[in-house]
């Protein structure tokens, strides 16, 4: 009995659990990608005034909401 529930999870709902885990890494590396590039554009938002404070205020709520849609995504999977 155990072993046929065993058999069916496996065929019918693992794909689902990777689908899950595949766009949560999917997520993982678009907020890697940000810090990366908000990493290399400190020295020119600093040169830039107001718009490099622009760009800053804009890459911090690109992460917000990217970290925020993270959560909810690593939720659902659960």
């Amino acid at each position: 009995m155990v072993q046929t529930v065993v058999c069916v999870d496996d065929r019918y709902h693992l794909g689902s659990v990777a689908l899950g885990s595949f766009v949560v890494a999917l997520i993982q590396f678009v907020r890697f990608l940000l810090e990366y590039l908000e990493k290399k554009s400190k020295i020119a938002q600093a040169k830039a005034g107001v718009a490099g404070a622009f760009v800053k205020y804009l890459m911090c709520c690109v992460n917000c909401c990217m970290w925020y849609l993270e959560k909810v995504v690593k939720f659902i999977n659960r």
